[in-house]
């Protein structure tokens, strides 16, 4: 496969509508633009409590912290270039799991992440890689009982697409959060899979 391509945020260039694109799993050459999407919201918001993007070695580190079978990160690439200069492969948004816990008994519970990118927000994609997470764990991690969303609470669009899929209001963390010198609320959601 080629080198994904980078979509380069441009908040106030949105596409009028996304190119076609599918959902893979991500590999090495997704890693540049997962965190291109990814590094926005870490350097112009509070949608994730990380304050730094890391380097190119540590962003494949967290990569290789998120094996296949156990804590997947998949991808909304361009199938092919799109009339607004969207290069084909490129990272449109992505979703993953991670571990909860290093305690060993809480095995049974991933928390999970989705970031589209700022050019490509408003069509739906969030939910569609998300629509696209929950029947694979439930198809492929048999382990995983439990499903943990945490966002600033603030954060309405992420409350509205977490609650369309199922997910239910656990409790707030009332500032838990530091960033932008600002103390930030966390929400936590959780979606329980149906034992099988």
């Amino acid at each position: 496969m080629a080198d994904a391509a980078v979509l380069v945020p441009a908040p106030h260039a949105r596409m009028a509508k996304l190119p076609p694109y599918r959902i893979v799993p991500a590999t090495e050459a997704h890693v540049p633009g997962i965190w291109a999407v990814y590094g926005y919201y870490i350097l112009h918001s509070v949608a994730t409590a990380q304050a730094e993007v890391p380097d190119a070695a540590g962003q494949m580190d967290w990569f290789h912290h998120h094996p296949a079978d156990t804590y997947p990160v998949f991808v909304a690439v361009a199938n092919k270039a799109a009339e607004d200069g969207v290069a084909a492969e490129t990272v449109l948004g992505w979703c993953s799991l991670s571990q909860w816990s290093t305690r060993e008994a809480y095995y049974r519970t991933a928390e999970t992440s989705v970031y589209v990118a700022q050019a490509a927000l408003g069509h739906g994609l969030g939910k569609a890689l998300m629509d696209f997470l929950i029947p694979h764990v439930h198809a492929h991690i048999p382990r995983l009982r439990l499903l943990i969303a945490r966002f600033a609470g603030d954060n309405a669009a992420s409350r509205k697409l977490h609650t369309e899929l199922g997910f239910t209001k656990l409790g707030v963390m009332l500032g838990a959060m530091e960033k932008f010198g600002r103390e930030i609320d966390v929400e936590m959601m959780q979606y329980v899979l149906p034992a099988r």
